[in-house]
């Protein structure tokens, strides 16, 4: 092979160079040859990569495969098909979550609307609200005496079974006898029209009634400011007095004891337990067998369940006689001793604390009444 050399420089090249030993140029774009046999091809040179970035590459180099890309649009559509792919999926797992179809479409909405205008998979009053079936209620308790008070004239002919507190004296007007009360007497709220029979007459004014009837509406009137009162209104068809614990703190389990426990002469009978969302009651009867005055000490007097006590209590509005503080020799007391409330599904024991004697009277152990549920 003829000799080569540098074009740039004049510098002589060697078999096999690939770059200019002097000036650095590529030996093929400066490459000159002495013979014609000398000019063959000369192999492109390597591309290099610093950084990521190509320095030089050879301009007969073939461009770049570039990788596919997916366009935004194309993504978008990918995500919305699955989404509804997991909804559907849902639906067919809970058909009461997932619109169901049928009818003239698909229900529309996940919580069971049926928009598109088919059918809604599932029970009849999924998606329903208390609203749309609270005209169905056959009878309002204290429980749902709200839903009546909201709007009356759509509950005309209900039934209501409610104990209440009158405001004020009963009114006659000819053979008619009303008064008003307050549906839920410890909030004071809930006012409530009466119509009664001259029964009702005896009754006065913060005396607790039970009051079953028929809802005839909304009663609108004017108070002594001049402004607008609105108020249930309800044809009774009975009305009787009731304990002011009975509006107050109802009843919710009864536990019926009746038994009698003794000491030295002293016994107690525990005849049942009302249990109510505040309280404890307990009627009892003691009787003084012994030769001293003894009495019943209420203030020692306790519900024990596990670590916890509830101690006696004195509701004054509840209006319970209680037993007599002194029982002499010979006699008895009974009444009704007001605790705090235990938990009735656990074992429980109601302790009556009392004392025999007068000044620095003796203090025998309780007696103790074992409650299981």
């Amino acid at each position: 092979m003829g000799q080569r050399y540098c074009t740039n420089c004049g510098n002589e090249l060697r078999d096999g160079d690939v770059f200019c030993a002097s000036c650095g140029k590529p030996a093929h774009e400066t490459a000159a040859v002495a013979t014609p046999e000398a000019d063959v091809n000369v192999p492109p040179p390597p591309t290099y990569q610093v950084g990521g970035t190509p320095n030089f590459a050879p301009t007969s180099a073939a461009p770049p495969t570039e990788k596919p890309r997916i366009s935004m649009t194309t993504f978008l559509v990918l995500v919305i098909l699955a989404v509804v792919g997991i909804v559907v999926l849902l639906g067919q797992n809970d058909p009461g979550q997932a619109g169901g179809t049928g009818g003239g479409g698909s229900g529309g909405g996940s919580n069971g609307d049926s928009e598109g205008g088919g059918d809604v998979a599932g029970s009849d009053d999924q998606g329903a609200s208390e609203d749309q079936y609270a005209s169905n209620i056959d009878t309002f308790t204290r429980a749902n005496y709200g839903i009546l008070v909201a709007n009356p004239n759509d509950h005309a002919g209900a039934d209501v079974d409610v104990v209440g507190q009158l405001l004020d004296n009963p009114e006659s007007r000819g053979d008619e006898v009303a008064f008003q009360m307050w549906a839920d007497p410890n909030k004071a709220e809930w006012s409530t029209i009466v119509h009664a029979d001259e029964s009702s007459l005896g009754l006065r004014t913060d005396n607790y009634v039970r009051v079953r009837g028929e809802v005839l509406g909304e009663m609108e009137g004017e108070n002594a400011f001049g402004g607008t009162v609105t108020a249930v209104e309800v044809d009774a068809y009975q009305v009787e007095r009731v304990e002011a614990v009975e509006a107050i703190d109802p009843t919710q389990e009864t536990v019926q004891v009746g038994q009698t426990q003794s000491n030295e002469g002293f016994s107690v009978t525990l005849d049942r337990l009302e249990l109510g969302a505040k309280h404890t009651r307990a009627y009892v009867t003691a009787r003084n067998e012994g030769s001293k005055t003894a009495k019943l000490d209420l203030y020692r007097s306790k519900i024990i369940q596990g670590e916890d006590g509830f101690g006696q209590k004195d509701p004054y509005e509840y209006n319970l006689p209680q037993p007599k503080s002194g029982v002499r020799p010979g006699d008895e007391t009974e009444g009704v001793v007001i605790f705090g409330r235990p938990d009735p599904s656990e074992p429980f024991q109601v302790s009556f604390a009392w004392e025999r004697g007068g000044y620095m009277a003796d203090k025998p152990d309780p007696i103790v009444f074992q409650i299981s549920p």
